[in-house]
């Protein structure tokens, strides 16, 4: 008997043996195992009554949470959340290739998404006006940190969603995910007319959303989980294969905001080095700076410790310095 086996291609011959030397490490399922690990994804998939209380709940927790910009309860609020099951659900469903299972999860997630975002906008418009709070503004900025906690929580929740004995480390990825929250942002700024708030908060939740997704797709792989039937296999490769894409497409504004975040921090260390050295050649010491920008100003607040010799002419010579330095007012 002769087996005949097309030339694969140098590139996807090493890239299969580092894929072979990955999944080797990782332990896999048993048959019994699977089935169960299936069964539980097949349940996970189904949005019932309970699932749509506790969404609702989870979303009056974590909005009161951000208003208050209380951590504790934003906290609580992940770990009332069961968004996080039918996502996984989702990432199951392109590993056996089983389209309707990820037509039923994904319909799942989208009618949750939509209650946590109308409930949030509901209490929005109810209750008095609120300003926006920090716990609400670091949630409008994603950058590329985002994206590798983001695939790191789904990597963990597949990993755990397979072994019982790793089952107490769920409510941790619950919150690591952060799935919940950002929801409530949208439907902050959605009530509140604040659309750009609303924007940078969905970019948020469709980062963790997707890479959840791919993360655990690859590690349902990496345990042993494979299509059902052999021809499921091109629909799962076509699944892994637009998650990558569209993991891809979310990561260019996620870059560019790392980008500027990190330009603005070196502008802002910058100004406080240029800052402390100028107070000092006046004979006075800065005891605390604070440097935001506003547009295309920067705002300035520091305490100054003055021993006689610091006048106007200094401070007019300092902030022309920072002005010219920095390259705005």
């Amino acid at each position: 008997t002769i087996l005949v086996k097309r030339f694969e291609g140098l590139s996807y011959y090493w890239l299969r043996r580092m894929w072979q030397t990955v999944s080797d490490q990782v332990p896999a399922l048993l048959p019994e195992e699977r089935t169960e690990v299936y069964a539980q994804m097949s349940h996970a998939a189904r949005a019932d009554v309970s699932f749509y209380i506790l969404i609702f709940l989870s979303s009056i927790i974590a909005y009161l949470g951000l208003i208050e910009s209380s951590a504790a309860v934003i906290i609580g609020a992940m770990l009332v959340a069961p968004l996080m099951s039918p996502i996984l659900a989702m990432a199951h469903s392109i590993v056996q290739g089983n389209l309707r299972l990820f037509r039923r999860a994904t319909e799942s997630t989208i009618k949750g998404v939509a209650l946590a975002i109308g409930t949030s906008v509901a209490l929005t418009l109810i209750l008095p006006q609120q300003l926006a709070t920090a716990e609400i503004l670091s949630r409008t900025h994603p950058n590329l940190l985002d994206l590798i906690v983001a695939l790191a929580s789904g990597a963990a929740a597949a990993y755990a969603m397979t072994r019982k004995s790793l089952a107490a480390a769920l409510p941790g990825v619950a919150i690591a995910a952060a799935l919940v929250p950002p929801l409530g942002v949208v439907g902050y700024g959605l009530g509140s007319a604040q659309f750009q708030i609303a924007n940078g908060a969905l970019l948020l939740f469709v980062t963790n959303l997707s890479a959840i997704i791919l993360a655990g797709a690859i590690t349902f792989l990496l345990v042993g989980f494979r299509p059902a039937r052999a021809e499921y296999g091109q629909q799962m490769q076509r699944g892994i294969i637009i998650a990558i894409v569209v993991l891809i497409i979310i990561a260019i504004p996620l870059g560019l905001t790392s980008a500027i975040s990190r330009r603005n921090i070196q502008r802002v260390h910058f100004v406080e080095t240029t800052l402390e050295e100028a107070v000092e050649e006046a004979s006075a010491f800065v005891h605390d700076i604070s440097v935001v920008q506003q547009g295309d100003l920067l705002l300035i607040e520091v305490t100054i410790y003055d021993f006689g010799q610091f006048d106007s002419q200094d401070l007019d010579r300092i902030r022309q310095m920072i002005s010219d330095a920095a390259g705005m007012p």
